[in-house]
């Protein structure tokens, strides 16, 4: 499978946000996967599974931070409101001064060719 971009983003609690670096979007996967290991270690955390329901644990302070429902044998991480897709997949459009400084500080006028005419053909894929 491929890999269309790699993104960061955030999990907001009531208690503390949780982040979630370097996530793969992958867009013909059928279910969002996550990587348990990279979610305790960038957040200091630790989870508990039962066969009900799991937790995601403070690991200073076991002060549960997250908690949910076993579903169909699987554990979702439902989040408590509604995200966008594109606040998920991290999209953004950085500005012409963002993608010159990212291409190693090129004249603005490649910035601009690149921009045109390679960026938009990215998107369309």
């Amino acid at each position: 499978m491929s890999i269309r971009n790699i993104v960061h983003s955030v999990i907001h609690t009531p208690c503390k946000d949780l982040s979630l670096k370097n996530i793969l979007h992958v867009p013909c996967a059928k279910k969002n996967l996550l990587s348990i290991q990279r979610l305790a270690f960038a957040n200091k955390a630790f989870l508990e599974f039962h066969p009900h329901s799991f937790f995601i644990k403070d690991q200073a302070t076991k002060e549960i931070l997250h908690h949910g429902r076993c579903k169909n044998s699987l554990y979702p991480l439902e989040l408590p409101r509604t995200i966008s897709s594109k606040e998920v997949l991290g999209v953004t459009k950085p500005s012409s001064v963002q993608w010159h400084s990212r291409l190693g500080h090129p004249s603005f006028s490649i910035v601009e060719h690149v921009i045109r005419n390679i960026l938009v053909k990215l998107e369309k894929i």
